[in-house]
């Protein structure tokens, strides 16, 4: 008899459970905690699709940068070289080597007409002669001394 009390009992509680998880309430509760799992994994999901693009745009300006770097790096030692030195002492400075000869050209008739234009108007570089046009002047032009 005890035995079967029992299994009375436990089916009884099974039928309760049973209703209990077929009732509305126990229905809208499950329904409830399911919208709200969604809605942390939909947050969830959008920021770890906005770090990672954050990671990708970071990883694309340090190689920027690291290519920028590397470039002033080679810019640097360039200017920091003999051969750059030396240009800028020819050019900006007038310097020449020991045992060097420098021939500065005299101005010819157009370019003295130039000068006086681009004075005046401001239109000098494209009235000037190109440097082949120059040297032909220099050897194959009578002078006019």
């Amino acid at each position: 008899m005890k035995l079967f009390s029992i299994m009375k009992q436990r089916m009884n509680q099974e039928a309760l459970v049973r209703r209990m998880l077929k009732s509305r309430l126990v229905l809208g509760i499950e329904v409830l905690l399911l919208v709200l799992i969604s809605v942390a994994l939909g947050k969830e999901v959008v920021q770890r699709y906005t770090v990672d693009r954050q990671i990708t745009q970071l990883k694309n300006e340090y190689r920027d940068l690291q290519k920028n770097t590397v470039d002033l790096q080679k810019l640097i030692s360039y200017f920091q070289s003999a051969s750059f030195q030396e240009e800028q002492a020819r050019t900006k400075l007038g310097l020449k080597k020991q045992g060097e000869e420098v021939i500065l050209l005299p101005k010819t008739e157009n370019q003295a007409e130039v000068t006086s234009d681009s004075a005046e108007s401001g239109l000098a570089s494209q009235q000037t002669l190109g440097n082949p046009q120059r040297w032909w002047n220099f050897f194959f032009t009578p002078k006019t001394s």
